[in-house]
């Protein structure tokens, strides 16, 4: 029989971390939701809020910041900026954050019904961490067609009042006319008879009206002021 020569042994195989790895679900005891700092009072379960939390059902508490950076999201409830991603509707794809969703849904660690607090419809939450490169920019471009909208619609709004007042100045100007006089008041009687109470009343009366229309309107044509005979 030959000699036969052993085979070297293969070396063992060394994992490899991946490229890209699962986020580590955290301990419950582990989250650390920081005090309430936009609002005066807490209305929900804090045990239950670590727990949806730590499943990453809910974005860390995180402290917001007045100041914007390339890596912050703003709150459109609180208007401050959180770094670390924040929560999103589904329904109308905004951000918001964890302590702004509790203060208004504080039934949130209880039920799955809700209406958002922004698009007023039916509200699904999903928290999915930090906005990719990828999504900042679709974002970006999303921000920049409804400014250009708006912008245009600004525009377009100045121009149509330029357009008014325009046609306002070239309209011609009315000159005020003088609304001709009344009708001048009723001659008097051919006979007053001076023993009747009503006719000198009445006769009276006309002869105040005479004399009113005769100071704003001057002579009654026809010359028709003077009493009349007994």
């Amino acid at each position: 029989m030959g000699n036969h020569k052993s085979r070297p042994a293969k070396p063992a195989k060394t994992a490899t971390p991946s490229s890209t790895p699962k986020p580590r679900k955290l301990s419950p005891s582990a989250v650390i939701i920081p005090p309430c700092t936009l609002y005066k009072s807490r209305a929900w379960d804090e045990t239950a809020v670590r727990k949806l939390i730590a499943s990453r059902v809910l974005s860390p508490a995180f402290v917001g910041d007045a100041n914007k950076t390339p890596d912050s999201e703003e709150c459109p409830i609180c208007f401050l900026n959180y770094t670390g991603g924040l929560n999103r509707t589904l329904c109308c794809k905004q951000a918001i954050c964890t302590e702004c969703l509790l203060q208004t849904h504080p039934q949130f660690v209880t039920t799955s019904t809700l209406t958002c607090p922004i698009c007023r419809h039916g509200m699904i939450v999903k928290y999915t961490g930090p906005l990719s490169k990828e999504e900042r920019a679709a974002m970006e471009l999303e921000d920049k067609k409804v400014h250009d909208l708006e912008e245009k619609m600004r525009m377009e709004e100045i121009e149509r009042d330029r357009e008014r007042e325009a046609a306002r100045k070239s309209m011609p100007t009315s000159v005020p006319t003088t609304p001709p006089p009344p009708p001048p008041p009723p001659p008097p009687p051919a006979h007053l008879d001076l023993n009747n109470e009503d006719a000198m009343m009445a006769e009276a009366i006309r002869l105040s009206l005479v004399d009113a229309y005769q100071e704003q309107y001057g002579a009654i044509p026809g010359g028709g002021g003077a009493g009349g005979g007994s």
